[in-house]
């Protein structure tokens, strides 16, 4: 057996098996079963073998010997494409690349297109030898593990939840216990005086009041904080048959047992005066007559009035400027008050900024203010300006409408020319400050023929005809007014021409 037949033999017993369809062998295919994975057989060869039918292969193949199944040729892709050879026959590799010499050109080109099939073939017995590899034992140890991991993160996962509703319950408890904390130091606090005002409160204790009453009265004058806690105190010392009526001066910082032991003495009523404030008073003529009365020190009061805080809903609009003189000018309502003589300036303010709150709910005044679309403050600033310019109800509520309109034209008419804004500043500013530098600047905060809109305060205190008036303001074309001195009637106009005629009929040009 020659070289060539030798090579033809191994081809043909690696492909023996298959069958063919009969169809004739194309050239490629024959390329792919002779050519290029061998590399060894040469143009001549291949042509030796016929396309006429599948009949002539298997004919060629019966004619040669088969050859024992140790000596099929292994591909090995990894060696460069090129196959591995048999233990018993080793072609030589002189005569192959002799008659190979020839067509090298083409087996190269096969080889390309062999080496693709070979990667492929490769790919596959990859891809089953993994399917192969899996067994039924070891996928139960799979699914076993699975479990096992399933069950570790299941009680991992318990173990977290179980730490976070801990630490959710710590938090809990020293939030708790920080805020029982906090209570029971306020109560301690509340019940010994610690932090309280060092400042004298005069109550009347009417007769017939229990227990109940008394307390409810020091609640409402600023003595006690807490209703509930005294009751229990009277309730443990046994107190609560034994407290007196009458008048008494207590303070805050005494603390419940002082409080106590002075409400079970018996005490004399205590001399009082009455004062009647009228209506559009300042406060220093307001602290005059308290002074004269022997109620309090005027200073006292104009201090404590101006800065004191009792926590009514009014005191929250009120604004701190330095262009004010007195900040709570305008929030004392002037009626008819009871004073003890004698009494704390700290008292006095209370009780006034008490009747002023009282006199605000009773006539809804701040729903009525809110509607309006000024702020409280700038509502009792306005009101006290119609209180100095008008004598009657209905007056006033028409010189509010000249305000309020020319409030709403500020182009056409800044200034709102008030003669009240002028007569606070020279009547009450100018006799009380001898700074020249203060008092040209309280000139131009308050002074209406300077300061364009409102003054920077009020410049009295109105009585509740002017408050309503301004936050009830009929809707009318006024912009001018004056007034008769002598007989206070009011002339209002519409234009400049109307009031210049006005104020002949008002004798005033």
């Amino acid at each position: 057996m020659n070289d060539k037949d030798n090579d033809l033999d191994i081809i043909l017993n690696q492909y023996s098996g298959k069958k063919s369809d009969g169809k004739a062998l194309d050239d490629a295919s024959l390329d792919a079963i002779l050519g290029d994975p061998l590399g060894r057989l040469s143009g001549s060869a291949k042509k030796g073998i016929t396309d006429d039918s599948s009949d002539d292969l298997s004919q060629l193949s019966s004619d040669q010997p088969s050859e024992p199944a140790q000596q099929e040729t292994v591909f090995s892709p990894e060696a460069d494409d090129q196959p591995a050879e048999t233990a018993d026959s080793q072609p030589d590799e002189d005569e192959a690349d002799s008659a190979n010499s020839d067509e090298q050109t083409d087996n190269d080109e096969a080889d390309e297109d062999n080496s693709a099939i070979f990667e492929d073939n490769t790919d596959d017995a990859e891809d089953d030898g993994d399917d192969k590899s899996v067994s039924p034992k070891n996928k139960d140890k799979e699914k076993k593990s699975k479990s096992k991991k399933a069950k570790k993160s299941k009680k991992k996962s318990r173990i977290n939840s179980s730490i976070f509703v801990a630490l959710i319950v710590v938090c809990i408890v020293l939030t708790v216990s920080f805020a029982i904390s906090i209570f029971g130091i306020n109560l301690g606090m509340e019940y010994l005086g610690v932090g309280k005002k060092d400042v004298e409160i005069t109550i009347n204790i009417p007769a017939g009041s229990n227990s109940s009453d008394i307390t409810k009265i020091l609640l409402d004058n600023g003595i006690i904080e807490n209703e509930k806690l005294f009751k229990l105190i009277l309730k443990l010392k046994k107190s609560g048959g034994d407290l007196k009526p009458g008048d008494i001066t207590l303070k805050p910082v005494m603390g419940y047992d002082a409080i106590i032991e002075a409400l079970c003495e018996t005490r004399e009523s205590y001399e009082q005066v009455q004062i009647t404030f009228p209506e559009g008073i300042t406060l220093y003529d307001a602290a005059q007559l308290l002074q004269e009365n022997d109620v309090c020190n005027s200073e006292e009061f104009i201090y404590s009035f101006n800065s004191e805080y009792f926590g009514f809903k009014y005191e929250d609009s009120v604004t701190t400027s330095s262009q004010k003189y007195y900040k709570f000018e305008g929030f004392f309502f002037p009626d008819t008050y009871m004073f003890y003589l004698d009494d704390s300036a700290y008292n006095v303010t209370k009780n006034m900024r008490s009747e002023f709150e009282k006199k605000l709910q009773d006539n809804d005044i701040y729903a009525k203010v809110e509607k309006s679309g000024f702020t409280m403050e700038e509502a009792i600033t306005l009101a006290s300006m119609v209180q100095a310019e008008a004598a009657t109800p209905e007056d006033m509520k028409n010189v509010a409408s000249v305000f309020i309109n020319r409030l709403k034209k500020p182009k056409e008419f800044p200034k709102l020319q008030s003669d009240a804004t002028d007569n606070y500043y020279k009547n009450v500013i100018v006799p009380n400050n001898g700074d020249a530098t203060s008092l040209a600047m309280f000139e131009e905060s308050y002074n209406t023929y300077i300061r364009d809109g409102l003054p920077a305060g009020p410049v009295g205190n109105p009585g509740m005809d002017a408050i309503l008036a301004v936050v009830d303001a009929p809707e009318t074309n006024y912009y001018y007014f004056c007034s008769d001195l002598e007989t206070k009637k009011c002339y209002f106009a519409e234009t400049l021409s109307e009031h210049e005629k006005n104020l002949k009929k008002a004798g005033i040009s």
